[in-house]
């Protein structure tokens, strides 16, 4: 057997346990994320997350703990990282335009260009602190 081909079964072995994981934990990952978000298209972002995380981290797993265990300390960890990273994300603004922007003529330019206006001071004022 050449090494490509142990390796193919290595990774095909290291698949099949990672979806064994997957599907013992899956709801301890689950309860974890809901515990961060009610949104459930954020709740599948974070199981997503999750996800990876145990995958980059699966072969570095010395098994010190319990697998439950790890597996909720990733699961939190990862959920702890996005709200941080949600917090430093500027929040948005709605804002209506009162022109189309595809349209061709020299109204809808100069709407545009008071619109440019507007956001440039909109985003003066909205500058963190720093």
């Amino acid at each position: 057997m050449d090494r490509d081909n142990k390796r193919d079964i290595t990774d095909m072995k290291e698949e099949q346990e990672f979806s064994r994981l997957v599907g013992n934990y899956k709801s301890t990952i689950y309860t974890v994320c809901y515990m961060f978000s009610k949104n459930n298209d954020e709740v599948q972002d974070l199981f997503q997350d999750v996800l990876a995380n145990l995958w980059n981290g699966y072969e570095s797993f010395r098994q010190d703990s319990k697998t439950n265990t790890w597996v909720w300390r990733v699961a939190m960890n990862t959920c702890i990282s996005q709200e941080r990273k949600k917090k430093r994300r500027p929040a948005r603004a709605q804002l209506s335009v009162g022109f189309d922007l595809y349209a061709d003529s020299d109204n809808d330019t100069n709407g545009m260009y008071n619109s440019d206006q507007i956001l440039s001071r909109a985003s003066e004022t909205e500058k963190p602190d720093g």
